[in-house]
């Protein structure tokens, strides 16, 4: 066993070890110029720009001024066993720039030294070189100083094309489009972009490269395996995307264009969308593109058939070399590479000053433990064991009771296993923020919890380098509690709080923890691809993310108090279930995010069964999904799915999408306010209410269900209270729909049949079935339109409870009905558009009013059948193209029946139209025989043909403006004239006498 001796501190900052930093001087302003560096710039391939205020004596600039480190054996930069880097260095004076050029593997870390006693200015003074910050002068005001720089792989990847004209800056998007980035660095990273240039040039349209080497006969660069095609972010001015192949939207390989204007109008749609992968950042970049865009091109096919426009230089030049080509004349890329982060200082690391080492007999496998809230490592070496197996195996790691109550961390390096980490601890002294190890570890069972520590950017003993956002969620501040890089672990058990990110990158089958999971990222790489198996108390702004499916997730709640947190992200899970916890006072609410890629062997989620409620809270689930039941109200919810769906059984919904691409079976919610529901197919949806809440069971949410091509799209849409402020859209048959409520400002539109509908109150709203509807119910309706095709019965059916009669105070605009009938003195006003109807029964009055009956159907003579109105027609023109069988009504005033005659017609002909003489009204009943008063105002019947007409008690004086019946022919007409007198007449050849204003014209010709 070797300890170390010495401590540091938090250890979050350990100091190298022999190297020193010279302390800043007090500035003094001198009369001497001392040199400054003005800015910096280094790459992920190590290559570094330093840029001076003043000349330098180029003499001083050598290997020995300007030095180089990478990491020793100690994986520590800043430590005494760097290594120097081999290295070339050179200073121009045109730019007053040392250049350092290195051959480093991409990415890996490195620090820059300049020896301030060495590097003088032209004017004899020294550099004065300590380091103030990128873009900032170096130096403290006194000769002085050296200049010395850490650097690690940047938080945001930016990518620095270095062309001839200047620099072009790109930041990539490595979170939005992944795959693609990954691609780009990998060519970046390899030097393949070296020496390019930009061999495609469209005015106002692109700019393109990375396909050709600038060398004597262009060689095309070596290609990788093309790259699935991300689309999505839109091909703005400024932005880099793929090229690829016509046709193929998974083409793309080495070459890149930069989009000189908006082309997301044809880019985002063309070949499946042009993956925009990076944008141009900075006013240098912007100028610099500019300056490239303006270049002229020439058409250089000949040598390569991708010259087409390619931009040159000079065209004169080229012209003078017979129109070829050469190197020098094309707008080279010398360099495409990723900036470095730099500070002045060793990125955070964590080395062996403040630990204890436990090693094993062959040396190579050690188990270090940190003291990171300063307290001398040697306390905690009487409460550690450490269980070595054979080879390089570690049987047991443990924690022994009596550990101080401290904060400490654990790193494993260089096994191939351990099998346990364990836990004897009888209280919770001793604060454990991390375990990290380089192997798998088999189990990790603690009983108390485990804190976390900030790893991002830390480099550990043994050259174990963590990036700068460990996890990727873009978060470079959040702790970190387990990293298992590799090997699928079997057992993650804590009995405390977990307020670290645990991260089991090769796999992980089961994870406990029994406290509070707080502020933590829980990320599971594949493994053997076991379902994973978690079982939470109460989770808080928390991430499970696996790779492998997930068995089941258990918790008493899962609550996001940030929005960076929260969510659930696998292939498939099976159960979700979140239970609550009475005695810790938690409903067992859900309000992360879901989304499951997708699992061919299961449904992506099988089951989710959520005591509490779903609260701001996105669901995306590509596959199938079972049942899901909410019992508590849900609010800002979104649920996606891309197959079926079993059951929901859910309680009060506000502003909520369900939409399942393919069939549901049944959706139950007490009721639902704001949102949408879609399917393909559906069972039924049944909006309930609750007695005891006092809630009817409301529905103000859009339903879409139904596609081209679905015969039956729904069973049953049940409503128990109102639907309002909402449309219902199907396509495909339904069965019933019911809406025991009213139906306020809503339209309900079907492309098929509905067999039944029924309504209580409608007010506002649209109903268009473009099918066959037997049934159409409700108690009366104001506002809106019925529209459709057919219609077996329209009733409106009143209300006997509120002695509430069947009002129709809508307009109808429909192909056809069987029936309409409006019941309890139920009346209609509004206008009524049909091709026929079989029966119109008005129970009240029918007032203010315009029907048209537009066209007889192919063997169907009639297009008005029964037409009665128990109490009056009053102020309404009724206009059939066909025929009538009967008008029933005790009272018509202001009013007319124009059945066959021209569009135009008012009033009584006075002279024989050209009509069909076949359209015939069958029967006229107007009046009741014994009234005291006036039945027939002011009104018309007209027609080609008149079967029978009875009219009782026409006014005959209509202030010297003749009303009456008026047709071709007329079989009978009988008329009784209020205080005594009859008319009547079968068959008669010629216009009968006029009784006042009141007459009876046959041949539609004026009486004698």
């Amino acid at each position: 066993m070797v300890k170390g001796s010495s401590f540091s501190g938090t250890g979050r900052r350990p100091r190298p070890e022999p190297v020193v930093f010279e302390a800043l001087e007090p500035r003094i302003l001198l009369s001497a110029n001392p040199v400054n560096v003005i800015d910096v710039f280094a790459d992920n391939r190590g290559f570094i720009t330093l840029q001076m205020d003043q000349n330098i004596s180029n003499s001083t600039v050598t290997n020995s001024s300007v030095q180089m480190f990478t990491a020793g054996n100690d994986g520590l930069l800043g430590t005494a066993d760097d290594q120097l880097v081999v290295r070339t260095v050179r200073y121009s004076a045109s730019d007053r720039t040392i250049r350092i050029e290195s051959n480093l593997d991409a990415d890996t870390p490195y620090r820059v030294r300049l020896i301030s006693s060495i590097i003088r200015g032209e004017n004899g003074c020294l550099l004065d070189g300590e380091f103030n910050g990128v873009g900032v002068p170096s130096g403290d005001g006194i000769e002085g100083g050296d200049f010395e720089i850490f650097t690690r792989r940047a938080v945001v990847p930016i990518a620095r094309f270095t062309t001839l004209t200047g620099i072009v800056d790109v930041e990539l998007f490595d979170n939005q489009t992944p795959l693609t980035v990954a691609n780009f660095l990998a060519y970046a990273n390899a030097g393949d972009w070296d020496n390019t240039f930009f061999h495609r040039l469209v005015e106002d349209f692109v700019l393109q490269g990375g396909g050709f080497q600038a060398t004597s006969s262009f060689p095309s660069i070596p290609q990788m395996a093309a790259v699935q095609n991300e689309p999505g972010i839109s091909n703005l001015f400024g932005t880099i995307a793929m090229a690829k192949l016509g046709g193929n939207p998974n083409s793309a390989t080495n070459q890149w264009f930069f989009n000189l204007r908006d082309n997301s109008e044809n880019l985002d749609n063309q070949n499946g969308g042009f993956t925009v992968f990076g944008e141009v950042t900075g006013s240098e970049s912007f100028a610099t593109l500019a300056r490239l865009a303006n270049f002229m091109t020439v058409d250089a096919s000949g040598q390569n058939g991708a010259f087409t426009d390619l931009p040159v230089q000079d065209t004169d030049r080229v012209d003078e070399n017979g129109g070829t080509v050469v190197p020098s004349d094309v707008l080279s890329v010398s360099r495409i590479a990723i900036l470095m982060d730099i500070t002045g200082e060793p990125f955070q690391q964590l080395d062996e000053d403040n630990s204890i080492t436990f090693v094993n007999n062959a040396g190579d496998v050690t188990v270090r433990v940190f003291a990171l809230d300063g307290f001398p490592a040697d306390a905690l070496e009487p409460f550690i064991r450490v269980n070595f197996g054979s080879g390089r195996s570690i049987d047991a790691v443990t924690i022994l009771n009596g550990m101080p109550d401290r904060r400490f961390g654990v790193q494993i390096d260089g096994a191939t296993v351990l099998q346990k980490f364990a836990d004897q601890r009888r209280t919770d002294d001793g604060d454990l923020a991390f375990i990290v190890s380089d192997s798998r570890i088999e189990s990790i069972n603690l009983r108390y919890g485990i804190s976390g520590e900030n790893l991002n950017g830390f480099v550990l003993p043994g050259g174990l380098r963590f990036d700068a956002d460990i996890d990727g969620d873009n978060i470079v501040s959040d702790l970190t509690a387990v990293f298992v890089p590799a090997g699928n672990s079997n057992l993650f058990s804590v009995g405390g709080d977990l307020s670290g990110d645990a991260l089991f990158l090769g796999g992980l089958n089961r994870v406990n923890v029994r406290g509070e999971v707080n502020n933590s990222d829980i990320r599971i790489g594949a493994g053997n691809l076991n379902r994973l198996l978690a079982t939470f108390r109460n989770v808080i702004d928390a991430r499970l993310v696996s790779d492998a499916p997930i068995s089941m997730v258990r918790a008493s709640e899962w609550s996001v108090l940030e929005t960076l947190r929260g969510s659930i992200s696998a292939p498939s899970l099976q159960r979700l279930i979140i239970t609550g916890d009475n005695g810790q006072g938690l409903a067992g609410n859900f309000n992360a995010d879901i989304d499951l890629s997708g699992d061919d062997n299961v449904r992506t989620l099988a089951n989710a069964n959520i005591r509490g409620s779903v609260l701001s809270s996105d669901w995306d689930i590509t596959g199938d999904l079972g049942n899901v039941s909410v019992r508590g109200g849900s609010s800002g919810w979104e649920l996606i799915v891309t197959g079926d769906a079993s059951t929901f059984r859910l309680d009060r919904l506000k502003d909520t999408t369900i939409n399942v691409s393919g069939v549901a079976r049944t959706l139950r919610a007490i009721d639902w306010t704001g949102g949408e529901f879609r399917a393909r197919e559906m069972r039924s949806i049944l909006i309930t209410g609750r007695n005891s809440d006092n809630l009817a069971g409301n529905l103000s949410a859009d339903i879409v269900v139904g596609a081209p091509g679905v015969d039956n799209a729904l069973r049953l849409l049940r409503v128990n209270g109102d639907a309002t402020d909402l449309s219902i859209d199907f396509d495909g048959n339904v069965r019933s729909v019911l809406v025991r409520g009213d139906l306020r400002d809503a339209t309900l539109t079907s492309i098929n049949d509905i067999q039944t509908l029924s309504f209580g109150e409608i007010r506002n709203s649209d109903v268009n079935m473009q099918g066959v509807s037997r049934s159409l119910r409700f108690i009366d309706w104001i506002g809106g339109t019925l529209l459709g095709f057919r219609y077996d019965s329209i009733v409106a059916t009143g209300n006997q409870a509120t002695a509430s009669p069947g009002n129709f105070f809508a307009d109808v605009d429909a192909s056809s009905a069987g029936s309409m009938t409006l019941d309890r003195g139920g009346s209609f006003v509004g206008s009524f558009e049909m091709n026929f109807i079989d029966d119109f029964r008005v129970t009240g009055e029918v007032r203010d009013s315009f029907f048209v009956f537009t066209a007889t159907p192919a063997g169907r003579p009639v297009t008005i059948g029964r037409f009665e109105v128990t109490e009056q027609i009053l102020n309404t023109d009724i206009r059939s193209a066909g025929n009538v069988q009967s008008l029933i009504t005790p009272v018509m005033i202001n009013s007319g029946l124009y059945a066959g005659m021209p569009e135009g017609t008012l009033g009584l002909p006075d002279s024989n139209p050209n009509v069909n003489p076949n359209i015939t009204i069958e029967s006229v009943v107007i009046g009741v025989l014994g009234s005291n008063q006036f039945n027939f105002v002011n009104s018309y019947i007209v027609a080609p043909r008149i079967d029978s007409a009875l009219v009782f008690y026409p006014d005959t004086a209509n202030l010297g403006q003749p009303h009456g019946i008026a047709a071709n022919t007329i079989g009978f007409v009988d008329t009784r004239i209020l205080g005594g007198g009859r008319q009547r007449a079968t068959n008669p050849g010629a216009s009968l006498d006029p009784i006042g204003d009141y007459q009876v014209r046959v041949g539609f010709l004026p009486p004698a």
